[in-house]
């Protein structure tokens, strides 16, 4: 998954740009990766950056919780099949 910024230019030439939380999904038949828009966010100039932050920060909150996880059933061998059954 990925914050992805898509821009478009407007009639009169300026160029608007929108930020989309995106993950890319592999289409058997066109044989390539197609991104699949999960949320958008809107316009980047009208987002709240605080919004992103707070994404970012849980994100990395639970990979950090179950790498953690991870190593300690490695560590603990044997235990972790109790953990996990």
């Amino acid at each position: 998954m990925y914050i992805r910024r898509v821009t478009r230019k407007n009639k009169d030439g300026t160029t608007v740009a929108y930020l989309q939380l995106a993950h890319n999904e592999w289409d058997p038949k066109a044989k390539y990766a197609k991104a699949k828009v999960i949320y958008s966010f809107g316009r980047e100039d009208e987002v709240d950056r605080a919004v992103l932050e707070r994404l970012a920060k849980s994100a990395r909150c639970i990979i950090a919780w179950k790498t953690a996880f991870v190593r300690m059933r490695c560590s603990v061998g044997w235990l972790s099949c109790w953990f996990t059954s």
